[in-house]
């Protein structure tokens, strides 16, 4: 499996110039991709708080992030829809003083299959890289699928190192550090376990020292996320953009990077194709 880097050269990283050239050319490509709601705009700062379909079960498949200008420190990261309550999702990116333009595209899909499960991790603490609590899997068969997180250091922002959420064997585990991986952090996770036969495929996307993105092929189709860890290979870093990506076209995309796109990272994105 051939691993495709990328390399964010201009203001704008691919994700942004796609929906800026959808816009102008009055395109559906953005509205016809896989999720069932996608939230994508521009905010002068600070977290954006938007209407989100209800009911369903929200099954997260894309979030990306990019700062307009330069790159910045991370206070928090977020993601999460029924909050701050039923019916909205809070999305953003900033930095402590909440101040940096920043551009966000996040989608899901929409199940309304009782075979989907929903859970949530209200707000917790984790500290010395990671936090790990037990997610309450049904039963050993089922799927862990993303729907929504927030990530945030206490008190003042910080360069990043890794980030990621994931599950094994009915554990989540929840990252958000830097170099020194001694700072704590505030979490939420909101997630659903579903049953296997809900999914043509399941697997993971991987790969090491990728520089700014990268993008492994997988089987096309409804693709959801099961989780993602991007962590860089050396030192932390400001970060311009970050983001993980299933389109539904047989791509799996992350972005992960400074302004110079040179630093590598070792990633993993784990996805579910429905079917």
């Amino acid at each position: 499996m051939v691993e495709m880097e990328y390399r964010s050269n201009g203001q704008f990283g691919p994700i942004v110039k796609e929906a800026i050239m959808a816009s102008e050319s009055n395109s559906d490509a953005i509205s016809a991709a896989a999720a069932s709601n996608i939230e994508e705009s521009f905010s002068d700062g600070g977290p954006v708080v938007r209407n989100f379909p209800t009911p369903g079960v929200p099954l997260l498949n894309t979030f990306y992030f990019q700062y307009s200008g330069d790159e910045h420190h991370i206070q928090q990261i977020i993601a999460l829809p029924d909050f701050p309550e039923n019916g909205k999702i809070e999305i953003g990116m900033n930095d402590e003083g909440g101040q940096a333009d920043y551009f966000f595209k996040v989608g899901h899909y929409i199940g309304h299959d009782s075979r989907f499960r929903q859970f949530s991790r209200s707000l917790d603490i984790g500290a010395n890289r990671q936090a790990t609590f037990e997610g309450g899997r049904p039963s050993a068969s089922m799927v862990f699928v993303l729907s929504g997180f927030q990530l945030a250091f206490r008190g003042e922002d910080h360069h990043l190192d890794e980030i990621g959420i994931f599950e094994s064997d009915g554990t989540v585990t929840v990252r958000l550090n830097d170099k020194n991986d001694d700072d704590s952090f505030v979490f939420r996770v909101s997630y659903c376990y579903a049953s296997r036969d809900l999914f043509s495929s399941v697997g993971l996307a991987r790969g090491s020292n990728a520089k700014g993105g990268a993008r492994k092929p997988i089987p096309s189709g409804q693709a959801v996320m099961r989780g993602f860890n991007m962590n860089f290979r050396s030192k932390d870093h400001h970060i311009r953009d970050l983001g993980a990506v299933l389109p539904g076209d047989g791509r799996a995309e992350v972005y992960f990077e400074d302004k110079n796109g040179d630093d590598g990272f070792d990633w993993s994105l784990g996805w579910a194709v429905l079917g």
